[in-house]
């Protein structure tokens, strides 16, 4: 039995992020009964831009990268939007479980497979401006201190 409120998401900060200018790292907790999850993902306007009666349909694929913490389970993956935007859900097993997770909620297969989405969730733009760059100096700083601390404690010896 998949434990519900356990699941957690939200379309910013450590949940979803611009790694840099190309991936989106999409992240999800979950309870520790959780064993396959997969994400569905694609361009929001990949039907037009005022949408209509097409059926949206993202790609999918099966979220790998987990870590185990103290009450939960953290699954992450680095997805490429072409457009720099991003629609997505996520699918979650557990035995014979199946679940769809939305931003309004979970869905059942059925829900899914008769079109039925809920709100997806949506990260509007991979803005330059919001990529963590980590400036030269600093890097440079720190291979210097620990390169110094190392010569210093041989020269010791």
């Amino acid at each position: 039995m998949i434990h519900l409120e356990a699941v957690y998401h939200r379309a910013s900060q450590q949940f979803c992020y611009a790694l840099n200018e190309e991936i989106l790292m999409v992240g999800l907790q979950t309870g520790e009964e959780v064993e396959q999850v997969w994400i569905h993902y694609g361009d929001p306007f990949s039907t037009g831009i005022l949408g209509g009666n097409e059926a949206w349909e993202g790609s999918r694929e099966e979220i790998v990268t987990k870590m185990r913490l103290p009450q939960h389970l953290w699954w992450e993956i680095p997805v490429q939007p072409p457009y720099k935007r991003c629609r997505y859900f996520f699918e979650l097993q557990a035995g014979a479980e199946r679940v769809f997770y939305f931003e309004d909620g979970f869905h059942s297969p059925e829900d899914v497979k008769n079109g039925q989405l809920g709100q997806c969730f949506t990260f509007p733009w991979m803005n330059s401006v919001d990529i963590n760059v980590t400036p030269k100096w600093v890097r440079d700083g720190l291979v210097s201190d620990f390169s110094g601390a190392l010569l210093q404690r041989q020269q010791r010896k």
